[in-house]
């Protein structure tokens, strides 16, 4: 399957089988356009000796579009819908493949908890979490939600790189279940337990594969040129009504290759928006200002959104590109009491040891610590250009609030000028203009030229060879 074809896949509504057992699911995200090599369908629970009572884990090592990785499917068939020792040393096997292998590793998972009258699988020495934990520092780990998940598998789902849930999934530390499922709109959507909620279990699979082709791919893809009339429609993103909201993800849609965007965490922190996917035929990162959203104000939740995302991309080497409209970081009482001032410090922590190419195109405002943060700082390692539409403005505030404070500050009294005639003057100095000219960003071009000039350098830079490992991306 193809990455657009995933991508539209994932979109489709068509229900998943209506017996869908481990087996079966594993089955349903290989497919069958090439035989797997298929483990533990035969694994039992402890003390049964009867053929035919699965302990509900079974994994395969197969091939998704030409891509090799191992996929362990969790969907507990017992009465009490848990899995017991010998599941666990099943899902422990798959992981130690998958990293002897250097393939990503798929956790297709529903139910958990320890079974009832079973030693802790975790009391012989062997931490299906602890292994994991060693394994996210060298191979890509992707979760699938596929209904009520919880104990052991919600906490591997906490170590997975990217996480999609079905629309009645729930995700829980809870070692009992609830009995019944409930829509995960309100838990997923504000939240940053999953990063995508997808409608079915169909449409979760495919986009899963979506996810593990971007991260794993460093060869460019063939790719569709943007029409002329999301050309046209780029020139026209930034009003003359300044007041006017940006949709970040219809901008992003704009400079991505046609149908290959994955939108992580939409509405979690949405003043700015998160998306993978493919510029040229190469996998990027875009980070995009969405003023419909706080006015495009980063705010703590935002702040840790980005600071993620930027983490995800660092271990992958994945190019960050930043579309730029920021009026600064949300200040204020309510603000504080989040945390803002320390979570805003978690980007820039990443940010200032990354490695990945970093690239800002500033679409219209550029403010204060914000601007920082997206894209604007000179502390980001792997910046490689930053380039100005037109309409851009900069400045260490909005210049209206600065206009006034300059127009009543008594310390500049003997000098002291109108408000208008502040803001005018900050305006011009604060002008795409001005700052190319001052080399404060590296050149500006028009909205239509955006797509060609962020292709021209990464074609430039060197492909990616393989994931980065946690301590050295620490470095």
């Amino acid at each position: 399957m193809s990455e657009a074809t995933a991508e539209q896949a994932a979109g489709q509504n068509d229900a998943a089988p209506s017996s869908s057992s481990a087996r079966d699911r594993l089955h349903q995200f290989f497919g069958d356009s090439d035989p797997i090599v298929e483990y533990g369908a035969a694994a039992t629970p402890l003390g049964v000796l009867e053929k035919g009572h699965t302990d509900g884990v079974v994994f395969g090592f197969g091939e998704v579009d030409g891509m090799t990785c191992v996929a362990a499917s969790c969907r507990p068939e017992a009465a009490d819908g848990v899995i017991g020792q010998r599941g666990f040393a099943e899902l422990i096997r798959a992981t130690s493949i998958a990293v002897q292998n250097h393939v990503p590793l798929i956790l297709l998972v529903e139910g958990g908890g320890y079974r009832n009258g079973e030693p802790p699988f975790y009391a012989q020495g062997r931490d299906f979490t602890a292994v994991l934990v060693e394994a996210s520092r060298s191979i890509p780990i992707l979760g699938a939600a596929l209904g009520e998940t919880r104990g052991p598998l919600a906490l591997a789902l906490g170590l997975a790189d990217i996480v999609v849930a079905t629309a009645t999934s729930t995700i829980s530390l809870s070692e009992h279940s609830s009995g019944h499922h409930r829509s995960a709109t309100n838990s997923f959507d504000r939240s940053d337990t999953a990063d995508a909620r997808i409608e079915d279990v169909r449409g979760t699979l495919n986009r899963i594969k979506q996810a593990m082709l971007l991260l794993r791919s460093d060869a460019e893809k063939s790719f569709g040129a943007q029409s002329e009339l999301n050309t046209e429609l780029l020139t026209k993103t930034v009003s003359e009504n300044a007041r006017r909201a940006i949709d970040g993800r219809r901008l992003t849609d704009l400079v991505l290759d046609p149908d290959s965007g994955l939108r992580l965490r939409e509405r979690y922190g949405g003043a700015i928006q998160t998306t993978l996917g493919r510029l040229g035929g190469r996998t990027v990162g875009i980070v995009a200002s969405h003023s419909m959203v706080n006015a495009g104000a980063i705010d703590a939740d935002a702040a840790m959104k980005l600071g993620d995302f930027l983490e995800l991309c660092e271990k992958f080497t994945v190019p960050v590109i930043y579309l730029t409209d920021v009026p600064g970081l949300m200040a204020g009482p309510s603000a504080e009491r989040t945390a803002v001032n320390r979570k805003s410090v978690r980007p820039y922590n990443v940010q200032a040891r990354s490695t990945a190419p970093h690239l800002t195109v500033f679409i219209r405002r550029g403010f204060g610590q914000g601007m920082v943060l997206m894209g604007g700082g000179h502390h980001t390692r792997g910046s490689v250009l930053k380039l100005a539409w037109p309409t851009s403005q900069f400045g260490v505030m909005g210049n209206k609030g600065a206009a006034s404070i300059r127009s009543t500050s008594s310390a500049e009294s003997e000098n002291r000028v109108s408000a208008d005639d502040a803001y005018s003057k900050l305006v011009e100095r604060g002008s795409a203009d001005s700052v190319a000219m001052d080399f404060s960003v590296d050149e500006q071009i028009p909205p239509s030229d955006t797509r060609d000039a962020l292709i021209r350098l990464l074609r430039r830079l060197p492909m990616r060879t393989t994931q980065r490992s946690t301590s050295e991306a620490s470095k």
